[in-house]
């Protein structure tokens, strides 16, 4: 029993071990999906520079192939730089592959199938003016032939490789020390190994066929992440909505701008900020005029960093009625006498919705008025002053109300009354005997408020009164 009961045991082991498989494998599997979460780009870049410099003298950065070579005659290096501009900043490079197209083998030594190619890192700056002992027209290398630090890759080249063979080169660190600052990006060199005869020709840039054009090929992670407060939102004609944008980066340490798409006609939209470098916030303001037609409406938020690095988020806008309102004065019409004043309400009545504010100002008045406009809550008292030189008659005082992108007008009307007074005697006439005495009242009556002091005098009279 004992000894069944061994065995039973290593018989589980292989399950036991598979199941802590298939957890392991689980578990990467989940790791892995997280990681997917941020898009992989893939760029396709060609030398902004190519060419090769020879021992012999001779320097070509105009032909249409690379030599790289190890001859009787003498040796060539090629040298070759990539920009990486189009490679968002703090992108994570997932890989970075050369990818070089054989066009011709050469002077193998005998009895020797394949040439060796080696890669170095260019820790210095050159141009197409380099030579063997120059890296531009006035600085040299340090040593002959061009400065390099190896960086672990090769290829083999082999005499029976066809015209247009791929060979594909791993740069990932490289190309990531390249991005992160770690080193200068001056460039690859590619020498030929020392061990025997044999030169190669790659196409270089100026290949006619541009299949066989020398590339790098880079896929990087990079990702912004935009969220909004909300993915939902109702206006009213004539007013406007705030939310909050919140813009987050991964793998990525650029500049990203704010933008809104699909807004319906009449509608704007204002961003505070409208960019920053991630994580930042900003408030979204979107604002409706009052010709906004009515509806839902749903519109793009975008925040776009560079080369292809953004996010767009969905927000549906909800366009309701605005509403309206009218302007009344109460009473519509006052007496004002000349030097005088008078006032009258102004009610501001809303209808479907609409909450204001209104704005009031004075659109027209005649001259000689001064109007003074007190608004408190839904009403507003406006004042009208008079000036004396006025000449009595009908006026019209013009109210200006806007608000919700609606304008309205209210039209007070000032009847204005002369100022003065009048004077009557009683009785109008007297019969007088000569040499006797008669009297009569005179009498004086203010018109329109008047309240001076009347001075009398007498203006004529017969002779001998």
């Amino acid at each position: 029993m004992k000894y069944l009961g061994k065995v039973n045991i290593l018989k589980r082991i292989p399950l036991i071990l598979l199941m802590l498989l298939l957890f392991a494998t689980f578990g990467h599997t989940l790791q892995t999906a997280n990681a997917n979460t941020i898009p992989t780009y893939t760029k396709t870049i060609y030398p902004e520079l190519d060419g090769h410099i020879c021992k012999a003298g001779t320097s070509y950065f105009t032909s249409d192939y690379l030599s790289v070579s190890y001859v009787l005659t003498g040796e060539c290096h090629t040298l070759m730089r990539f920009t990486l501009n189009s490679i968002p900043p703090g992108a994570k490079i997932v890989s970075a592959t050369l990818y070089l197209y054989k066009k011709k083998h050469y002077s193998y030594m005998v009895g020797k199938s394949y040439k060796q190619i080696f890669f170095y890192r260019v820790p210095s700056y050159w141009n197409s003016e380099a030579t063997w002992t120059k890296r531009t027209s006035t600085r040299y290398w340090v040593t002959g032939g061009g400065d390099g630090v190896y960086i672990g890759r090769s290829i083999n080249v082999y005499a029976s490789d066809p015209v247009g063979k791929q060979y594909a080169v791993d740069l990932t660190t490289l190309v990531t020390q390249w991005h992160d600052g770690t080193y200068n990006n001056y460039g690859i060199m590619l020498k030929a190994g020392t061990s025997w005869y044999g030169g190669v020709q790659f196409w270089s840039y100026e290949a006619s066929d541009k299949s066989y054009r020398p590339r790098l090929v880079v896929k990087y992670q990079s990702a912004v992440d935009l969220t909004l407060s909300t993915s939902n939102v109702e206006v009213n004609q004539g007013q406007s909505v705030s939310l909050t944008v919140q813009v987050n980066a991964q793998y990525y340490s650029g500049g990203v701008s704010l933008s809104v798409l699909g807004l319906p006609a009449g509608a704007s939209y204002s961003f505070n900020p409208s960019s920053g470098t991630p994580p930042f916030g900003s408030i979204l303001t979107i604002t409706i005029s009052s010709s906004t037609p009515t509806g839902t409406y749903n519109i793009q938020v975008k925040a776009q960093g560079s080369a292809d690095v953004s996010d767009t988020e969905t927000l549906t806008l909800n366009v309701a009625s605005g509403g309206d309102f009218s302007l009344s004065f109460d009473p519509s019409t006052i007496t004002v006498s000349q030097g005088g004043s008078g006032s009258s309400t102004l009610t501001a009545s809303f209808t479907g919705g609409f909450t204001g504010p209104i704005t009031l100002s004075i659109q027209s008045k005649p001259a000689g008025f001064t109007v003074s406009v007190v608004a408190s809550g839904n009403t507003a008292t406006v004042t009208v002053s008079v000036a004396s030189t006025v000449a009595p008659g009908t006026y019209n005082v013009v109210i200006r109300g806007s608000g919700g992108g609606k304008v309205h007008t209210a039209t007070l009307t000032v009847q204005v009354e002369a100022t003065g007074f009048s004077l009557a005697f009683n009785p109008a006439s007297l019969t007088i005997k000569q040499g006797e005495s008669g009297s009569s009242s005179l009498s004086l009556s203010p018109i329109g408020g008047f309240t001076d002091t009347v001075t009398l005098s007498v203006d004529s009279a017969p002779p001998r009164l």
